[in-house]
């Protein structure tokens, strides 16, 4: 006889040492292989959740687009049921961060019903896919470990983006001509003289060098690091590197660069950084991934795409 088991997810404490959840779904998904016992999971229903976690809502809105039909009602109470015999195998992986998010909300009041024969032990079953979220990498490492990692990210960039600007024609960098053979001369003047108003126009002044910043930031913020931290590498990325070594050779240093390259390249970075962070939890689907690629491609540079530890 199959016996249902209603876990009432606001019984357990907060302290406990594990929801016993994370056991038996991982569980029924392991021993789902061949067996025609095991019935049926109910997550519940979205807009339950909607006013409870949003993560967990969301996950459910995702699979019911990217999986149509893999849900259905059992009754009024028990919504969105599956069965683990006949989950598909592309479902496995999302079914699976679904209910490590439900377990990770067990402090929320929320019933989930699971039927599973009476004589199966679910305890201490190891889950078939790993559902903890990835460490950022270097994220306990050392700042040096972590400045050294920004720098090697940071300094082709840098050295690319010169060469391009070398090869444009000279209207539209507002550089001298035959400035390569005066290079060591407008270093010096760099470093002698203050820094002068550019005649940029506002696209490179207000969108080209912020992004510079912006990238300079999640260089180092990717990996862990602290805000000010952050702030101080764009700072000197953005200053010293290349407006007092690199771009020197070629003209004198901006005021507006100086200004608004780690300023506001810090303000755009952080928010990439947060946005970037709120869609890594659930794993980024395919818009997130184009999305994060253009607005924190350092954070793809350090950390790749995979946000969930493979089993």
């Amino acid at each position: 006889m199959n016996t249902p088991f209603l876990i009432i997810l606001s019984m357990l404490s907060f302290n406990a040492v594990a929801s016993p959840f994370v056991h038996i779904s991982s569980g029924l998904q392991e021993r789902a292989q061949g067996s025609t016992d095991l019935q049926i999971i109910c997550v519940g229903d979205q807009q339950d959740w909607a006013a409870k976690d949003f993560n967990v809502a969301s996950r459910i809105s995702r699979l019911q687009m990217d999986h149509p039909g893999i849900f259905h009602d059992q009754s009024d109470t028990e919504k969105n049921c599956f069965s683990p015999t006949s989950v598909p195998k592309k479902s496995i992986k999302n079914l699976d961060l679904l209910l490590g998010l439900i377990d990770q909300s067990a402090k929320d009041r929320m019933v989930i019903s699971i039927t599973v024969p009476e004589d199966i032990v679910f305890e201490d079953q190891k889950s078939p896919i790993d559902l903890s979220l990835k460490s950022l990498r270097n994220e306990d490492s050392t700042l040096l470990k972590k400045l050294i990692r920004a720098e090697l990210i940071v300094l082709p960039g840098q050295v690319l983006t010169m060469t391009a600007l070398a090869l444009m024609p000279s209207e539209w960098t507002n550089w001298e001509k035959g400035w390569i053979a005066q290079a060591p001369q407008h270093l010096e003047r760099a470093w002698s003289t203050a820094p002068v108003l550019d005649k940029d126009n506002w696209f490179t002044n207000l969108v080209a060098h912020p992004y510079s910043g912006h990238f300079y930031y999640n260089a180092l913020r990717s990996q862990g690091a602290t805000r000010l931290q952050s702030f101080l590498f764009s700072a000197f990325q953005s200053t010293v590197t290349w407006e007092y070594v690199i771009e020197a050779t070629a003209e004198q240093p901006s005021l507006q660069d100086i200004v608004f390259t780690p300023i506001i390249g810090s303000f755009i970075g952080e928010l990439s950084h947060m946005a970037t962070m709120h869609m890594r939890k659930n794993g980024f689907s395919m818009s997130e991934k184009i999305l994060v690629t253009v607005i924190n491609p350092a954070y793809i540079l350090n950390n790749g795409l995979e946000t969930h530890e493979k089993p």
